[in-house]
């Protein structure tokens, strides 16, 4: 059984109709787009891990964007994919080749094509990547940020979550195609992700009863930052993604105590668990 990749998909209302790179180049007056998925699989876990970027509008995809040159060719399909990545993510390493291809889909209301490579890299690449991906020229007006997703492993729970958020057009049939054609995954676990409805109610471990106070942050700055050409002053907020796929503040724990002081103490100590670097202390005020 595979992942109907020669079937339509339907995400959001849109049917989004598989076609080959070469016949798409061949329909004339369609907009395209293009997209990659960064991932490394070189690791002792043996765990592939992707890259997975935060949109501008708060739904979750690859970096990549508009291809902006009329009778497109191959070749203009990914001089844009390349240029995407360093504008969005800085990314500067090897580019985006023909043989990293991975499909091609259609929508017709309006005539619209989106393509999609996947690009491997050293453990080494991608953290250095995760490091520098902010600096990027774009980066926020039409990224804002990276992170890095397990992508298979023992416990489903996470894909099934992750899955299940918002995806901007079709990168999530874009993900699951990509896990089919590289198999970075079992073909059992190829079946069991195609099965997970986009939308559905997310896993939480009700088994697992936590006692005591909640303490968790937002870790925020106001910074001045380039957006649409104009310098502006926005207030970004650090969220983390759990090890079941949901997203949450960081430094989540619990204490026994109500005490202001006891809980900063104990938020201080998850939070250098959870960051491993310098950041300024947390008093009653913040």
């Amino acid at each position: 059984m595979s992942l109907k990749m020669s079937s339509q998909a339907l995400t959001s209302g849109v049917q989004y109709i598989p076609i080959s790179l070469e016949e798409s180049i061949s329909m004339k007056g369609c907009r395209h787009a293009s997209h990659c998925l960064l991932y490394t699989s070189a690791n002792s876990s043996r765990v592939v891990y992707g890259l997975i970027q935060l949109t501008d509008n708060g739904e979750l995809g690859c970096p990549g964007g508009q291809v902006d040159v009329e009778d497109v060719t191959v070749d203009d399909i990914i001089d844009a994919t390349n240029r995407e990545l360093e504008e969005e993510i800085n990314y500067h390493l090897n580019g985006v080749t023909r043989e990293d291809w991975i499909c091609s889909h259609r929508e017709d209301n309006p005539p619209y094509i989106q393509h999609f490579f996947a690009k491997e890299l050293t453990v080494d690449e991608l953290t250095q990547l995760e490091r520098t991906h902010m600096n990027a020229q774009h980066f926020p007006s039409e990224s804002l940020g990276l992170f890095r997703v397990p992508i298979g492993g023992s416990d489903k729970k996470f894909m099934t979550n992750f899955l299940r958020q918002r995806f901007a057009g079709n990168a999530r049939q874009q993900i699951i195609e990509t896990i089919e054609k590289l198999s970075l995954v079992s073909p059992e676990d190829q079946v069991w992700m195609e099965s997970i409805e986009s939308t559905g109610d997310l896993l939480v471990d009700n088994s697992v009863v936590n006692s005591g106070i909640e303490v968790k942050a937002l870790l925020r700055a106001d910074l001045d930052v380039q957006y649409n050409d104009e310098e502006v002053d926005i207030t970004y907020g650090l969220m983390a993604v759990t090890d079941d796929g949901l997203f949450d503040f960081i430094g989540t724990h619990y204490t026994e105590s109500d005490d202001k002081n006891s809980m900063i103490e104990t938020l201080i100590t998850s939070l250098d668990k959870d960051l491993c670097a310098d950041w300024l202390p947390i008093d009653c005020k913040s």
